[in-house]
């Protein structure tokens, strides 16, 4: 019953082990998500619309 894993007091050595890899792993994106949050920029506008406007790669070279 994965409802009653965690509130077992007689869960075994690997289940212990189970919930506590997906406890860290939670934490680990619950992190990368902070870190994340309003600070990753690709590029402006102005260079998201000079990028739309070539038409082949080799166009990139004269920007």
């Amino acid at each position: 019953d994965w409802g009653n894993l965690g509130k077992d007091t007689q869960s075994s050595p690997e289940v212990e082990e189970f919930l506590m890899c997906i406890k860290r792993y939670r934490e680990t994106l619950i992190g990368a998500k902070e870190n994340a949050e309003d600070k990753v920029v690709l590029a402006t506008n102005e260079e998201i619309a000079l990028v739309n406007k070539l038409k082949n790669p080799s166009e990139l070279q004269t920007v």
